[in-house]
């Protein structure tokens, strides 16, 4: 059975389409049996709902159409919560002939949300974090994780089967293509159920400059960011963010280097008990750092109270000046799970590649969090991409960006950065003019921004 999201020829699809319909009486008896202790050779419950899932996903295109036809809730009988409890009382029989599209569709829509409801009864999710290894949501012999996370505000009409398949549970690929999915427990939980607005704080620095090396030919590495008010600036942020209520703060790319990031964790770890509040994200920005023998672009993730969580490493690598960033690109797309959402990090250019909506697409991710670096025309590019990951998967994504300024006098003059959060279509009106969710920076060194989950 394929994992990745790829669509099967009409004849191909029926076969796997027909194998599920035979096992569903086998998989009715298993699930009434969820909870009874299973046999050490006993088939993992998980695997029903991959099955099935890989089945929805490598729907013919017409099918996939229709899909965003089926109604939410009971809508008179023929909801999707009504085929639940329709197939629950008839042991997970068809209803019609299981010829007819229609009826093939509809039953296999309300078998995934079935078997997704049943095992979320089995709690995956781990009492205590600090035990927890990924390796405990990839059932054995398949190249996925079926991660718990509860996302009721998935359940909407009109959407696609990869927006609101599940509710409970994210099938997770394992490897995209060359790049493999590091999962990241986060220890705080937020809350499923109802959509939820997180206020996204922005930092920026007003007066930093970049000190590039060159290397090589065509290559170059920063060796500094000089600013004369970069502690200040961090301690304001910092208790802004607090203030604000923020579930967020993050600053650009290339911008902090390792002692201005022993820095924002000093004042993110004081008087915890005392502080207005907690911000469960923190994403520190980035630098140049040596490991393993190579250079890399590593931003740094950390947690309440500034206790590190995860990093990221950049993939493409920035040209600037006529020469590219003197770093290895990474293999490792590092996933954040929170009980009601997935949480990504990318990198500047790593959002600007083409392909960046269907790989987060593939993930499932609800939130993409990008440290940049860069000038308008980077931000065009950001806004674009996140539009189609909203309009199209429903993911917020939030930015922050610094100018690459090599003087102060250039950036007296002109604007600190840019930063924006979930951007509807149509953000920019003209180049480099930045509207509403993507107004420039041009004084200040925080911003707060909303958007709804």
């Amino acid at each position: 059975m394929i994992i990745e999201r790829s669509q099967l020829r009409a004849s191909d699809w029926k076969k796997h389409f027909k194998r599920l319909r035979r096992n569903a009486p086998a998989i009715a008896t298993a699930l009434s049996e969820l909870g009874a202790e299973r046999a050490e050779d006993g088939i993992d419950p998980r695997l029903f709902l991959i099955w099935t899932w890989c089945v929805l996903m490598s729907m013919p295109h017409t099918f996939r159409e229709k899909y965003t036809t089926l109604k939410e809730g009971y809508a008179a009988g023929h909801g999707l919560e009504a085929e639940m409890e329709r197939l629950r009382s008839n042991g997970l029989a068809i209803e019609g002939l299981d010829t007819v599209p229609g009826n093939q569709l509809r039953w296999l829509a309300g078998l995934t949300r079935l078997i997704d409801d049943e095992i979320a009864s089995l709690d995956f999710w781990p009492e205590d974090p600090t035990r927890w290894e990924s390796g405990l949501w990839k059932p054995d012999g398949y190249p996925c994780f079926v991660v718990p996370v509860q996302r009721d505000y998935r359940l909407k009409d009109r959407k696609e089967a990869e927006y609101r398949a599940t509710r409970f549970h994210a099938l997770v690929p394992a490897h995209v293509g060359d790049l493999d999915v590091d999962l990241i427990l986060h220890g705080d939980s937020t809350g499923g159920g109802e959509p939820q607005t997180w206020e996204y704080g922005a930092a920026v620095f007003d007066d930093v400059i970049l000190t590039p090396n060159e290397i090589g030919e065509d290559e170059f590495l920063l060796t500094a960011a000089p600013g004369k008010s970069v502690e200040a600036a961090i301690e304001e942020q910092v208790q802004s963010a607090l203030i604000d209520g923020c579930e967020v703060l993050a600053w650009p790319e290339l911008t902090v280097p390792l002692d201005r990031l022993a820095k924002i964790k000093e004042v993110l770890g004081r008087d915890p008990l005392t502080s207005p509040g907690r911000i469960p994200l923190v994403v520190a920005g980035s630098w140049h750092i040596e490991d393993d023998g190579a250079h890399v672009n590593r931003c740094e993730i950390l947690q309440a109270g500034g206790l590190p969580l995860t990093h990221c490493d950049k993939r493409r690598r920035f040209e600037f000046q006529g020469r590219k960033e003197a770093i290895a690109p990474t293999q490792r797309i590092p996933l954040i799970v929170m009980d009601d959402r997935l949480v990504a990090i990318s990198i500047c250019l790593d959002f600007c590649d083409d392909r960046v909506p269907d790989l987060y697409a593939d993930l499932g991710v609800d939130l993409v969090i990008v440290p940049s670096m860069g000038e308008e025309v980077t931000t065009e590019g950001h806004l674009r991409h996140a539009a189609v990951l909203q309009s199209r998967h429903g993911a917020v994504t939030f930015l922050v960006q610094q100018h690459p300024y090599l003087s102060l006098a250039k950036q007296r003059a002109g604007n600190r950065g840019y930063s924006f959060a979930s951007p509807p279509p149509g953000a920019t009106k003209s180049k480099g003019e930045i509207l509403r969710s993507g107004d420039a920076v041009q004084n200040g060194r925080y911003r707060k921004l909303t958007a709804r989950r």
